[in-house]
């Protein structure tokens, strides 16, 4: 058995075991994914998948880099082999040789993944029920809600109306700021820039949101602030956001939003109210002992 780093060479050897909006995210700086190779009987078979991301935290003290299990994967004809155990291993590996201290991830509470919760708490994983703050919302749900039958007070524009260095200049004003879980400027190419937009105010961009491509029927709420933490201004971008959305999407698209901390699910929730929290199990894992 093989187990080896997904890159731009090989991605399409794994692309069936990885769900496609991650698949997609996978060019993006923070993810990484490795892969496992079963061989048997001479034959060479892509037998599973496991993707993590490097990010930044905040525990009430101080930041520090940690790492998020998104998806380990074994197909149902190599399970029993190791191969999740030998994938689960490698990241270890991995993170311990960059100084990443501790791992985590989010499993729902449905039955399917008791096994998966079960599996990894034998390699250490401390669970705990929490609250978390995601849904997907249709193209039809937003335009029956009647938040989104506002009338803009803010001049809000597309990216695709600004040029490349303006629209690198406002990004970067909000790189530095608190609570950003990704590369915005990487993300940027894999975002659908008719949708995607930002307020001009005072010769600089003041407001932003983002929105990503996961897919043919899906595309994901990235990155929505305002700069001056002005409230009207995340008002007219979700209200140009959803107009954009509904010219150029199907009433069935689905929009997945996920907050990554409470005052934006707060947020988010007074403008849709279906992105209410819900229970998932997150898992901890210290990947080394400091003391050890």
């Amino acid at each position: 058995m093989i187990i080896t780093t997904i890159n731009e060479v090989n991605s399409s050897i794994f692309e069936k075991l990885i769900p496609e909006g991650l698949f997609s995210m996978l060019p993006m700086s923070g993810y990484f994914a490795l892969g496992a190779i079963y061989e048997e009987e001479g034959e060479k078979y892509a037998a599973g998948t496991l993707v993590f991301e490097v990010t930044e935290g905040f525990n009430g003290e101080e930041n520090f880099i940690g790492a998020v299990l998104h998806w380990v994967y074994v197909a149902e004809q190599f399970r029993q082999k190791g191969i999740g155990d030998a994938l689960v291993k490698e990241v270890l590996r991995v993170l311990e040789s960059s100084g990443i201290e501790l791992l985590r991830c989010d499993l729902p509470m449905g039955e399917e993944y008791n096994f998966l919760c079960f599996y990894l708490e034998q390699w250490g994983f401390q669970f705990r029920l929490m609250e978390n703050y995601e849904c997907d919302v249709t193209l039809e749900e937003l335009k029956q809600n009647p938040f989104f039958k506002q009338i803009n007070k803010n001049k809000v524009e597309p990216l695709s109306e600004f040029n490349e260095n303006t629209v690198i200049q406002g990004i970067q004003q909000f790189q530095d700021t608190p609570y950003i879980p990704l590369d915005l400027e990487e993300a940027l190419d894999l975002c659908d820039r008719d949708v995607s937009c930002a307020i001009w105010e005072e010769g600089s961009i003041k407001g932003l949101l983002m929105m990503q491509k996961k897919g043919k029927e899906k595309l994901e709420l990235l990155f929505a602030r305002s700069l001056n933490g002005k409230p009207e201004h995340m008002i007219d971008l979700f209200l140009f956001a959803a107009q954009q959305l509904q010219k150029k999407y199907t009433a069935e698209t689905k929009i997945h939003i996920k907050c990554y901390t409470e005052s934006s699910a707060k947020l988010i929730a007074h403008f849709i109210p279906q992105a209410q929290p819900f229970l998932v199990r997150r898992g901890v894992l210290a990947v080394f002992d400091e003391e050890a």
